[in-house]
């Protein structure tokens, strides 16, 4: 019986896993050549066109483009979250990145992470491409919730690679 428990669970956690992948694959796919530098979480994303000045954001279903002069700013934000179970309360730290557009129908995107690290880099992301200190490239960076992804872009962004700071 236990061991048939280890097999469902592994099981489990083997689709979830699987899934997940599998949908960050599509969703990278489904984002225009142009868009070298794409922050991503499963369908949620930001992708930074730097030639065409350009901006592709999707959230929760929503997909939209805007030029960088649409953005009108961009902040972080950290929340506490209390969490019950099995009677116990615990807090867990959520970290968010809110872009302001000029968009009526859409005129704050959020992104968050239990991550910090992930927010940190795509604020990182949206202020180097905002401030024109994100260097040209011509093949893809991904920014995804695999943190050794996350140190590694940040790694690129700060050493000798042109980009300034």
């Amino acid at each position: 019986e236990r061991i048939f428990c280890y097999c469902l669970a592994v099981l489990f956690f083997g689709g979830i896993f699987y899934y997940s992948h599998r949908a960050r694959k599509k969703t990278i796919a489904s984002i225009p050549d142009e868009f070298k530098y794409i922050y991503v979480n499963i369908a949620n994303f930001i992708a930074i066109d730097l030639r065409n000045q350009k901006m592709l954001l999707a959230l929760d279903g929503t997909r939209k483009m805007y030029d960088f002069a649409d953005v009108q700013e961009y902040k972080r934000d950290t929340q506490e979250i209390k969490v019950y179970r099995k009677g116990r309360t615990s807090k867990r730290t959520k970290h968010y990145l809110i872009l302001h557009v000029n968009d009526p129908e859409n005129p704050t995107w959020g992104y968050s992470s239990p991550v910090k690290d992930e927010i940190d880099c795509a604020e990182l992301l949206v202020s180097r491409a905002l401030d024109g200190t994100l260097p040209d490239i011509d093949e893809r960076r991904i920014i995804d919730d695999n943190l050794a992804s996350v140190k590694k872009f940040m790694s690129f962004l700060s050493t000798g690679t042109g980009a300034q700071g």
